[in-house]
């Protein structure tokens, strides 16, 4: 029996002519939800589904989206449920009113083959979905293929390209009914998006976030790479260099370790280590209530109760952060009580910055020193790739003038993550 597909008319590439007078249409790339990954980087679950806070933020996008994007033409979506559920969540308005399908394209997942990144089966989505998506351009096995979810520089950049002639093709066929003021909107992921837009320099984007572009050489160009350039409406949206115009820069290349699916580190003479979950929240919370503790980790104020120890835990769970409980060992290895947390936390524009804080009570007893010697261990053995990292060279020469009195800790953390 053959299965059927909800199909729309798919774009295809027309030869070059003279265009009408038009509008160059906008871009609006939204990263999808919060979903269960976000908030466990060890999660097991394949294709993982939003989480509550996820669909409180779909909510807030759906009543808020007009004010960025007046009007929707397309969507185009990755296959994965966390993008899938976005799109039809966040422009809900758009699909039952309009008529504007998300059109699934396997070139918009996530990168990286772990279980959390692998998609569903084409049947399996169609069978969930049903006529709310459209499944003409995703073939049955999608999820399988080597250039889909691979973390190789070359392939990650072809397929960048591949999405943005994808996008450059609908935008073509959406202009022929809305010549003057088209918006396509993309849903993908925090990974991905950099290579799509082709910006390693800004902040990585928060869930749900959206931000706009044009083709830099327009919409009916035959150049290539149909290359994306962000709007100053859209910059002005997330405060761009905060009003104090353009700012010089180097563009560095360096090698950093992969933050997913992490193995467990080993544990040290007298600690283990692992992720935290919620079910520590209760131990997390006798370690964050502590004000001398807090305080001397550079936060504000001890938190005053369990839920708002939630609240942070849910808030600084990010995938490109690594971040450790500190467990005392046990009697034969096994995990005791949790006397710390520490690790790696990436700041925008800045260098990724070791951490670490401690129990009050188990000051003085040398754990720091053998965390971080356990830590940097386990950091420097992590498979790694090229990434790159913005300085501003107002920062660089003030570090130059000030490089007689760098500290210990700033001469460490430049060797280590340099």
């Amino acid at each position: 029996m053959t299965m059927q597909h909800p199909r729309t008319n798919t774009p295809q590439a027309q030869p070059t002519q003279a265009q009408p007078t038009h509008a160059e249409p906008t871009i609006h790339v939204i990263r999808h939800a919060q979903g269960f990954h976000n908030i466990d980087p060890s999660c097991t679950v394949r294709d993982p589904y939003l989480t509550t806070l996820g669909l409180e933020q779909c909510a807030t996008v759906q009543r808020n989206y007009r004010h960025i994007i007046p009007s929707v033409d397309a969507i185009l979506c990755s296959p994965l449920r966390r993008t899938i559920m976005t799109a039809l969540l966040c422009f809900a308005p758009a699909i039952v009113e309009g008529g504007k399908i998300p059109v699934l394209r396997p070139e918009l997942q996530e990168v990286g083959p772990h279980v959390f990144n692998t998609g569903s089966p084409l049947e399996e989505l169609v069978k969930e979905f049903g006529g709310a998506i459209n499944v003409e351009g995703l073939p049955p096995n999608w999820f399988q293929t080597t250039e889909g979810q691979s973390e190789d520089e070359s392939l990650l950049l072809r397929r960048a390209t591949s999405a943005r002639n994808t996008i450059r093709l609908h935008a073509r066929h959406q202009m022929v009914t809305n010549p003057q003021d088209c918006h396509i909107v993309v849903v993908s992921h925090a990974d991905f998006i950099p290579y799509l837009v082709d910006d390693f320099a800004s902040e990585f984007y928060e869930n749900v976030e959206i931000r706009s572009y044009k083709f830099q050489h327009g919409v009916f160009s035959e150049e290539g790479s149909a290359g994306l350039v962000e709007t100053a409406d859209s910059k002005a949206r997330r405060g761009f260099d905060k009003g104090n115009g353009p700012s010089q820069s180097l563009k560095v290349s360096i090698n950093i370790p992969i933050l997913r699916n992490l193995p467990m580190p080993p544990p040290s003479n007298r600690l283990t280590f692992r992720p935290l979950f919620l079910s520590d929240l209760e131990a997390y919370h006798s370690l964050r209530r502590q004000p001398e503790v807090v305080r001397n980790g550079c936060l504000t104020e001890p938190d005053k109760d369990l839920e708002e120890t939630r609240k942070y835990y849910e808030r600084t769970e990010k995938p490109r952060d690594v971040r450790l409980g500190i467990f005392l060992k046990g009697l034969e290895g096994h995990e005791g009580e949790l006397i710390g947390e520490g690790g790696v936390v990436v700041i925008p524009d800045e260098w990724p910055q070791p951490y670490y804080m401690f129990k009050k009570e188990h000051w003085g007893k040398g754990y720091a020193t053998e965390f971080l010697k356990a830590f940097l261990t386990y950091w420097f053995g992590l498979p790694t790739r090229k990434a790159w990292n913005l300085q501003k060279l107002r920062r660089i020469k003030r570090d130059i003038v000030l490089e007689s009195k760098l500290t210990e800790e700033k001469k460490l953390r430049l060797r280590v993550f340099l």
